[in-house]
């Protein structure tokens, strides 16, 4: 498996929390994408859109497939602190150092937003 930094996906939660598209205290077990929701995710905006939510990409898997995204971060609506977490530590676990790189950017941008 090679897994690497999705850099649009890095971009997109960036927007969102420019835009304070976010929620910093939540569970993510309970807040994660559920396999219906990414369904009807793709079926109205399409993989280029759904791709923008998840943090690493497994270029072993075909791009129009749910595995070659891995590590979401938000709901399709917002950037959830919780999904930045566990993608860093998946990742981490992993060894994928830039996405954990990409994790801690978003990370030190929402610590400094909420040091306010």
């Amino acid at each position: 498996m090679a897994v690497v930094l999705n850099r649009r996906a890095l971009d997109n939660a960036k927007r969102l929390l420019d835009n304070g598209d976010f929620m910093i205290n939540t569970v993510w077990a309970t807040s994660a994408p559920t396999p219906d929701e990414e369904t009807r995710y793709i079926e109205q905006h399409g993989w280029d859109a759904f791709s923008e939510w998840y943090l690493g990409i497994d270029t072993d898997e075909p791009a129009e497939s749910r595995a070659h995204y891995v590590l979401p971060y938000g709901n399709f609506r917002k950037l959830h602190r919780s999904g930045v977490i566990a993608g860093k530590r998946q990742a981490a676990q992993n060894r994928y150092d830039d996405i954990v790189e990409g994790a801690d950017e978003l990370l030190d941008l929402l610590d400094r937003m909420n040091a306010c």
